[in-house]
């Protein structure tokens, strides 16, 4: 405009006389600013009303906000924005700033007065706008709310959110969002049960400790307020972080608070409640008390029609299945799993699923001895695995790590179950999920001995035996010292398996994991 430029037939020149060495930016803020300045006010307005909105923005959320629709033209034809199609709104045009860069230089221009008024009405349209689809911009709605200095309403929004994504199996996305929301207004993320919905997605996650002190707080809440419901589920959720913490003790202790209330209530704190009961006779070794918790609480999940109390049932009962040796029933009930998980979406239930649909098939192939069947169990903990990891599920990560490892082994490949199970252990100690660490120090210590004959191998077995949490993996270990005694009847091993319980669990993970070999 200035006539700088010099335009030809062939080539175009810089006219250097008619340069202004002050209106010449120096960065490239400078450069996408000088190019915002050019526009008429009115375009200028158009471009600051969209920068609210977002990079990405909308013709009718602009006209909302105070601009015309028609003052963007000059934006489009100086290609500082887009028109991008199809729209994600129905009667709407969609554009897109063309750099990230230039969003931010207008909204920079953007007076912090006004700032508020209008994010609030950014917030108005998209929730309008949105119809059926509001689950899927829970979360930008909020971040204009928070804008808009609109805490509370924010705070209830990503809550929502958070909920949402444990629902859908995202536990990172949950526990993100519960943050946001419990940093905008402590009081909306409590009441919204948002210390719960913590809990659970730390313990997912591995993160044990916060998980435990989420569902404590989330249950001296519910106590404070006298409201059984939320106490029950407090009381669920406590149960199952203590479980994969491994101290069964405790976590015994919440089934003999909750039972008695859960009673009295009914209905789905009565389902959750007859879960925790069949797990934790699971792990005290009372098979029929958990046969016949586990069958009540399918019962009830089947009537009650929520698919994640039944998924939690179907779980349970397939775990006391395998308990008692039904192999196939425990499958039957894990193919149940993966069905309805693969139906709602949910990717943490279809890990467990896989996980677990592997174990069965493990056991199966111990009994058949066919590679067939082995490889078949070999598949779904690698599927597992996948999910797992990329769900960020360490505590299940170590899982499927350990039954791997010990597939390794079944399979005439020692070497190959050491590695496993020790890397199964650096999860487990990063996490402190001490059940999972009993199993990866005895599947590695079957490994070691099956693979070096170092009798050290046996007496971590044995420290593992002596340890108070080792609830129904008491089983698991009796199976090994009965291979082993058959492998091996010219070892003593008892004799070696008593030296171990003078051993400190702690030190021997350390000289599992300092140790170079395998």
């Amino acid at each position: 405009d200035d006539g700088c430029i010099v335009t030809g037939v062939d080539r175009w020149s810089a006219a250097v006389d008619r340069l202004d060495e002050a209106a010449i930016p120096r960065t490239l803020t400078g450069v996408l600013q000088a190019r915002f300045d050019v526009l008429s006010e009115d375009g200028r307005r158009s471009l600051q009303r969209a920068s609210i909105v977002g990079r990405t923005f909308w013709d009718s959320a602009v006209e909302a906000l105070g601009s015309q629709p028609t003052d963007l033209e000059q934006a489009v034809g100086n290609e500082l924005v887009f028109l991008q199609g199809p729209s994600a709104f129905p009667e709407t045009s969609e554009f897109m700033f063309k750099h990230a860069l230039l969003h931010d230089v207008a909204y920079d221009t953007v007076l912090l007065s006004e700032r508020p008024a209008l994010h609030h009405r950014a917030a108005q349209w998209l929730n309008d706008a949105v119809g059926e689809r509001r689950d899927e911009y829970l979360e930008e709605i909020a971040g204009h709310l928070l804008l808009a200095d609109k805490t509370d309403q924010a705070a209830g929004l990503l809550i929502e959110a958070a909920a949402r994504s444990l629902n859908s199996g995202d536990a990172p996305s949950a526990r993100r969002l519960a943050d946001a929301a419990f940093a905008a207004s402590d009081t909306v993320a409590a009441d919204g049960n948002g210390h719960l919905l913590l809990a659970k997605a730390c313990r997912l996650m591995g993160d044990l400790g916060t998980a435990e002190q989420e569902a404590d707080r989330e249950l001296q809440l519910a106590e404070a307020t006298g409201d059984d419901a939320a106490i029950i589920a407090a009381l669920h959720e406590a149960f199952f972080v203590s479980e994969t913490q491994g101290t069964h003790v405790r976590g015994r202790a919440l089934v003999g608070r909750g039972l008695p209330i859960a009673e009295r209530l009914g209905g789905t704190s009565l389902t959750r409640m007859l879960a925790c009961s069949a797990w934790s006779d699971l792990n005290a070794g009372d098979l029929d008390g958990a046969r016949q918790s586990a069958a009540a609480n399918l019962q009830r999940a089947e009537e009650d029609g929520d698919g994640a109390i039944l998924i939690e049932a179907l779980k349970i009962n397939a775990n006391v299945a395998s308990a008692v040796g039904n192999h196939g029933e425990a499958l039957d009930h894990e193919r149940r799993v993966l069905e309805l998980a693969a139906a709602s979406g949910n990717l943490t239930e279809l890990a467990v699923g896989y996980l677990n649909t592997g174990v069965s098939r493990h056991y199966l192939a111990d009994l058949s001895g066919e590679e067939g069947d082995y490889a078949r169990a070999q598949s779904e903990y690698e599927e597992a695995l996948v999910l797992t990891r990329r769900l960020g599920f360490r505590a299940y990560e170590a899982q499927a790590l350990g039954n791997l490892a010990q597939l390794r082994m079944r399979q005439g490949q020692p070497d190959a179950g050491q590695t496993l199970a020790k890397e199964c252990l650096r999860v487990t100690n990063a996490i402190g999920a001490h059940t999972h660490a009993l199993f990866a120090v005895l599947v590695h210590a079957e490994a070691t001995f099956e693979a070096t004959g170092s009798t050290d191998a046996l007496t971590h077995i044995g420290v593992v035996r002596s340890d108070p949490a080792l609830g129904r993996l008491l089983a698991e270990v009796s199976d090994v010292i009965d291979r082993l005694r058959i492998s091996h009847p010219d070892v003593a091993i008892d004799h070696h398996l008593d030296a171990g319980v003078s051993l400190d669990f702690d030190d021997v993970v350390e000289s599992i994991l300092s140790d170079p070999s395998p």
